[in-house]
């Protein structure tokens, strides 16, 4: 019983199933994930002894692992409101770069160079009214045309744009 006591106390410490699950086999699944999460760190703390890894750290590093592998927003559906699209949550914890896009539409008469819109500054309203800002720079990690300030910065800091 001594095994089984520790284990109950250590998945009471981050419960992932609710108490009001109408559905009983969803409560089942989630209590299943969570004993599964639990013996996924205790394996892991046999392979790495030294690690210093605590339980809610791992699995917040695997929470990241995952949405870093299996994250894509193209798969997300569409709404009518395009504009509040937040893009890859780790657009705010990696490195992101700007960089002058040197593909897209081609020179005219009126351009010389290749631009795209800002997703930043054309998600603004001002007076019920979208305004249109192209930028050449873009980040290559996000796939997403931004204005280098202060738009480029916003994108990568701010949860909400």
């Amino acid at each position: 019983m001594g095994a089984i006591d520790v284990a109950d106390q250590m998945l009471v410490a981050y419960p992932v199933e609710r108490k009001r699950k109408k559905v009983w086999y969803k409560k089942m699944f989630e209590h299943l994930l969570n004993q599964t999460l639990l013996n996924c760190y205790i394996l892991f703390k046999k392979q790495n002894p030294g690690s210093r890894y605590s339980h809610i750290d791992f699995r917040i590093q695997l929470i990241t692992r995952m949405l870093a592998e299996y994250h894509k927003s193209a798969d997300m559906p569409r709404r009518s409101h395009p504009s509040h699209d937040l893009g890859n949550p780790l657009r705010l914890t990696d490195r992101h770069f700007p960089k002058i896009r040197i593909f897209g539409k081609p020179a005219t008469n009126e351009k010389d160079n290749p631009t795209k819109k800002c997703k930043i500054c054309c998600a603004k309203d001002k007076d019920g009214k979208r305004k249109r800002k192209e930028s050449r720079y873009y980040c290559q990690e996000c796939d997403i045309a931004l204005c280098v300030v202060p738009c480029f910065e916003l994108y990568h800091t701010k949860r909400t744009v």
